[in-house]
């Protein structure tokens, strides 16, 4: 009777062992992948994901499918993407905003930045730009300095409101440059461009994909990039570190997953985003976009995701910013 048991044990445990390595070794993806956007569709960031959708499906032979969930902030689509099976089949895309700034500038988040999603890649940086109307006699971030040193506060910078980028930067050169600038809170980025494009502020802030037409066009003039280095898309307009001013952190746009996906299939969806960023059509794509490609590893972007919260929590803690109560 004990070798009967003995054995029906061993042969149970040898079926077990065939399924369990069956099912391990079921190939991933096997059915669409869905991508939480947590911005309305139209958007740099939905733009890219819908770009790599054809590359995706050409490594993986499955959809990468974009959802655009937004609101809150974005914090609506995160925290669904926070809440998510962690089976790969879910992942998100955003900007720095919301897992680099968020912790800092509020006071209750429905996720944890650092807990909650595992970085699968750094998709792409972009450069940010102060800038001017075209016909103001400011023709550099060193006329800024010169106009505000002879006269403080006689520029105003068009913000989108307290905590927003532009009041940032607005803040940070003012600190280190002891500059009075004047912040002016619009109700959002676009009215801020209008005032800017009609004179009605000195100066205000964009991503460059948002102002370089406006720029070739003749409306608008760069005054300073604010990033470590020049972008190739203006390389002959100064970046902010040239004037010593650097914060240290980078507009970028991330991919993730939720937190405890498995390490292999993390790697999968790392590789086949990576190829797609390296397509032949990729190039083109995001020149067009003004953003510049990084596609690093896991791992080298959980390192850079470290490091860009600890230079955010810096600046904003040292410009004496209060968190608010988060977005609705």
């Amino acid at each position: 009777m004990n070798l009967f048991f003995g054995q029906g044990a061993r042969c149970l445990a040898a079926l077990i062992t065939c399924f369990s390595m069956g099912t391990l070794a079921q190939p991933f993806p096997d059915r669409p992948v869905r991508v939480i956007v947590p911005f309305a569709p139209g958007g740099s960031v939905d733009a890219v994901m819908r770009f790599l959708g054809p590359q995706f499906q050409e490594s993986t032979g499955q959809q990468l499918l974009v959802e655009n969930r937004p609101g809150g902030g974005s914090f609506i689509g995160m925290s669904a993407c926070a809440k998510a099976a962690p089976d790969g089949y879910t992942l998100c895309a955003t900007t720095a905003d919301s897992l680099t700034f968020s912790r800092f500038l509020y006071n209750s988040i429905p996720f944890d930045v650092e807990t909650d999603f595992t970085g699968v890649t750094n998709l792409v940086t972009t450069s940010g730009l102060l800038f001017t109307a075209a016909n103001s006699p400011l023709a550099s971030l060193k006329d800024v300095i010169a106009r505000e040193k002879a006269n403080p506060g006689s520029i105003n910078i068009a913000t989108w409101g307290p905590g927003t980028a532009p009041d940032l930067y607005a803040r940070f050169i003012n600190r280190e440059l002891g500059l009075k600038m004047v912040q002016i809170p619009y109700k959002g980025a676009a009215p801020a461009l209008t005032a800017a494009l009609g004179g009605e502020v000195q100066i205000s802030y964009f991503g460059i994909g948002a102002v370089l037409p406006h720029i070739r066009a003749g409306k608008l003039r760069p005054l300073v990039a604010t990033s470590q280095t020049r972008s190739k898309f203006l390389p002959d307009v100064p970046s902010m570190a040239e004037f010593g001013i650097d914060p240290g952190f980078t507009s970028y746009f991330g991919l993730y997953a939720p937190a405890k996906t498995p390490t292999p299939i993390i790697a999968r969806l790392n590789d086949a985003i990576v190829k797609g960023l390296r397509s032949p059509a990729a190039e083109k794509f995001f020149s067009a976009q003004t953003l510049e490609v990084v596609g690093n590893s896991p791992a080298e972007f959980t390192r850079f995701m470290q490091a860009d919260r600890e230079a955010a929590g810096r600046l904003i803690r040292g410009l004496g910013i209060k968190p608010t109560d988060a977005p609705n």
